[in-house]
């Protein structure tokens, strides 16, 4: 059982962070500031890049205000980052030896091991919904259909 899990936890997280809410291998959480703000937070996993991790704040950002019956949206603070953790990998020593009558040669070699470095990006956005068109305001329905056909969503 434990070995099934372990094999579903790395399909899960063997590619990039998706369009989901918040969970092993990353996502978007958002919270509620006000009637027209809210905070949106997406953390990604090793294989998300810093750019599709913006993209899908964004395209969080395009939902929510549609969600709520806007037609538009300004980013009041924008924020993007990374967390690094490490991981041991695995080490291999293969050795071969001979013997011929009383004496016995060996030989050891070593690959592997080290650390590798997992970068997770994160981005958060404040937003405040609007119906305003002005120059400074997104147009949601226009971010969300350009982000989902860019990643390919449905």
């Amino acid at each position: 059982m434990k070995l099934i899990t372990i094999t579903l936890a790395l399909l899960l997280t063997g590619c990039a962070t998706g369009y989901q809410e918040a969970g092993f291998g990353g996502g978007f959480e958002d919270t509620q500031l006000s009637p027209t703000v809210f905070q949106v937070s997406v953390s990604g996993n090793g294989y998300t890049s810093a750019t599709r991790a913006n993209d899908l704040a964004l395209l969080r950002a395009a939902v929510l205000t549609l969600k709520n019956g806007y037609t538009n949206f300004y980013i009041t603070s924008n924020n993007q980052g990374s967390d690094t953790s490490y991981a041991a990998m695995p080490s291999n020593t293969f050795t071969t030896a001979t013997a011929y009558g009383g004496t016995a040669n060996a030989f050891s070699t070593h690959s592997g091991g080290g650390l590798m470095a997992i970068r997770r990006p994160n981005s958060s956005l404040t937003i405040k919904l609007t119906n305003n068109q002005d120059e400074n305001a997104f147009n949601a329905a226009f971010v969300k259909k350009s982000i989902m056909d860019k990643y390919g969503f449905e």
